[in-house]
């Protein structure tokens, strides 16, 4: 009787123990980590670094009070999507890239800021899914964090993959943009020297198409332009000028990617 008093408490202290242990797991915080990692590999400059997606304490606290437990993986990705799009508002924008606050407090982003913000908020949740259906025992919120990770691990990867292997186009388009600067630029001295002048030698340049640049200089008329169209399919560079003067920024609109050209 007394063996049996004994391994029922040895028994109930392991519980206790597991569940304990269990209890004081606490979420990966990476942008505290990357905080000291920087500390340690750059010192006092380790103060001007940003953490892109780091959330301030009170955009934390609104999140815990707004963004409620789901009944479901399904539910809390539906949750996470109506805060992107319905409480937030989020618009596309091509410039600038915000960190996470940043975009918040704006309500806009590019590409690279919804990836982050997507891959985080949704794919990982996914993951964790499956995660916890391979270990049934790993708490759902560390499952979470473990997928975020593996989910942004996955996308750096890819997007190292696609800049190594969109290298070629880069320069390809690099080389053009040089081309066409230096032919506008012959085309204005001969043709339009005072605009170069107005322009202190800096033309704005927008690429209307393929291997085709719109480039421009300030005419006398301060809402006018002088404006040339490079197309960079032959060589050396075909130069016409554009009779509308109608500005870059203008015919652009405000998802056009503009250059100065000096």
């Amino acid at each position: 009787m007394a063996i049996s008093s004994a391994a029922r408490s040895v028994a109930l202290s392991l519980l206790a123990f597991l569940a304990a242990a269990c209890s004081t797991y606490v979420p990966f915080d990476s942008s505290a980590d990357l905080k000291t990692k920087f500390a340690g590999a750059l010192g006092e400059q380790a103060s001007t670094v940003e953490v892109p997606f780091a959330l301030s304490p009170e955009l934390e606290q609104w999140l815990t009070e707004h963004m409620k437990p789901a009944p479901d993986e399904q539910a809390r990705v539906d949750a996470v999507l109506a805060f992107i799009f319905d409480e937030l508002n989020l618009h596309y924008s091509l410039t600038p890239t915000y960190d996470a606050m940043g975009t918040y407090a704006a309500h806009q982003g590019n590409c690279l800021s919804f990836v982050n913000l997507f891959v985080v908020a949704v794919v990982g949740p996914l993951l964790g899914v499956w995660l916890r259906r391979r270990n049934a025992t790993r708490p759902a919120f560390a499952a979470r964090d473990r997928g975020a990770v593996i989910a942004l691990g996955v996308t750096c990867a890819l997007l190292l993959a696609g800049g190594i292997a969109h290298q070629p186009a880069v320069r390809g388009e690099a080389e053009d943009l040089r081309a066409q600067a230096r032919a506008a630029r012959s085309w204005f001295a001969h043709r339009e020297p005072e605009g170069l002048r107005r322009a202190s030698g800096a033309m704005t340049t927008w690429k209307a198409g393929e291997d085709l640049y719109r480039t421009c200089v300030p005419d006398a008329r301060a809402d006018r332009e002088v404006c040339v169209y490079v197309a960079t399919d032959q060589s050396p560079p075909a130069v016409t000028r554009d009779a509308s003067g109608e500005p870059n920024s203008r015919l652009a609109g405000p998802y056009g990617d503009i250059v100065v050209v000096r």
